[in-house]
């Protein structure tokens, strides 16, 4: 789907997290360098310290003229519809994919990336572009890396000891 459509929306979740933010950074990066139309959304409010700073990337309201022209939707790091917020009425019947390690929820969405046994959406986001072969720039490492630490608290969860997700940050850090 992702490499048949032409324009996307990247959403994530109201309120937003590190994780939400950098998932939805990285994947707006990396579908602009595959010469694709998009745009990113959120409603916030961004109120947390770690991610207020990228507030000015996101634009707020996705208007009429972006909805007619029927990208593809891409929501990560949101586990039902209603938690992107004033986006949800906009984007039903748009064809849509969601990336998330959340298994709560409702069941939506055309394509559905789900791993509840991912620490982070940030992690499934970089297996995602490496199994792409996308290089990532030091800035996109940086940010799958704050996404990845803030959703585990940095490494405290009992799913953020995995070796593989160890190896996945050792890649980052690389980077």
């Amino acid at each position: 789907m992702i490499n048949n459509s032409a324009s996307f929306i990247v959403l994530g979740h109201e309120k937003p997290d590190g994780d939400c933010i950098a998932s939805q950074l990285v994947l707006y990066e990396a579908l602009k360098e595959k010469g694709k139309v998009v745009k990113v959304y959120s409603s916030g409010p961004f109120n947390r310290p770690e991610i207020a700073p990228f507030s000015k990337f996101f634009e707020s309201t996705i208007s009429n003229e972006v909805i007619d022209q029927k990208p593809t939707v891409i929501i990560v790091d949101c586990s039902s519809p209603e938690r992107t917020g004033l986006y949800e009425k906009q984007i039903l019947g748009l064809q849509s994919i969601i990336i998330d390690h959340h298994s709560s929820g409702s069941k939506f969405g055309d394509i559905r990336m789900i791993d509840s046994s991912a620490p982070a959406t940030a992690y499934l986001i970089q297996l995602l572009l490496e199994a792409d072969n996308f290089s990532l720039t030091a800035n996109q490492a940086e940010l799958l890396l704050l996404g990845i630490c803030t959703d585990t608290g940095f490494f405290k969860h009992p799913n953020a000891t995995h070796p593989k997700l160890f190896e996945a940050v050792s890649r980052l850090i690389d980077k």
